[in-house]
């Protein structure tokens, strides 16, 4: 599991048939719940979405149909690395 992290971009999606957007993660409420800033694809902060669930490379995808946020591959290379 990769630990969230303040400060952490992660990929912000409002389905699982909708366009990954970047977001930055403001606040940790829980190891799988997460305060973000989502950005659009112009760069610009669009939203705040309080109380994200964060989808772990563990988790079953099932469960994250709408509204959820996840690591990036590179992400999850890197923490298996380490």
């Amino acid at each position: 599991m990769i630990e969230p992290t303040v400060g952490r971009v992660v990929w912000f999606q409002v389905s699982s048939d909708a366009k990954e957007l970047p977001a930055m993660v403001v606040v940790v409420k829980e190891p799988n719940i997460v305060d973000l800033v989502v950005f659009g694809e112009q760069g610009l902060p669009v939203t705040y979405e309080p109380d994200v669930p964060l989808m772990q490379e563990e988790s079953d995808p099932s469960h994250f149909t709408t509204r959820y946020c996840r690591w990036m591959p590179y992400q999850i290379e890197a923490a298996k690395k380490e």
